[in-house]
């Protein structure tokens, strides 16, 4: 186990964000690193495409809790990269849908296998027993706040 500096006193909330945002960088280093260069936004992003089949911008902002400019700029973005190629939307033929490519695709299978491996490596220096018993603590905590009510959305923090 590697010696660390004493943290200063934090609370609850900061604990969770701190872990939570080393954990997130680093699947994005291993991402980065088999040439995924993504940010969490497109994570969220590509968990709507791939459970829908397909969403237009607006879709995107609802889901992602931003403007219709911003989703569009994401989406512009994911295209230029060859994430994500556009269609006409059969609903609206005024609108197009983002879909995912064979990228896309491809990011997505890297990113649960680097998630797959963060949860091993918490595991192995936390103990599995240890482990699910923060897990457990977790779902506690989500749940007597409401968050686990369907719809359940989980919106990437700026």
């Amino acid at each position: 186990m590697t010696e660390h500096q004493p943290l200063p006193a934090l609370g609850l909330a900061e604990l969770l964000l701190l872990a939570t945002r080393v954990v997130v960088e680093r699947v994005h280093d291993r991402l980065a690193a088999e040439g995924f260069a993504v940010r969490p936004a497109h994570g969220y992003t590509f968990q709507l495409l791939a459970t829908s089949g397909g969403a237009s911008g607006a879709e995107l902002a609802e889901h992602l809790g931003v403007t219709k400019q911003a989703a569009a700029q994401l989406l512009d973005g994911l295209h230029q990269a060859g994430y994500i190629t556009r269609r006409p939307d059969p609903r609206d033929h005024r609108a197009r849908l983002a879909v995912l490519t064979e990228r896309g695709w491809a990011c997505i299978h890297a990113a649960t296998a680097a998630w797959r491996e963060a949860e091993t490596a918490a595991a192995a220096l936390l103990g599995a027993d240890r482990l699910q018993a923060l897990r457990e603590d977790l779902h506690r905590l989500a749940a007597d706040g409401g968050a686990l009510q369907p719809p359940l959305r989980l919106r990437p923090i700026w």
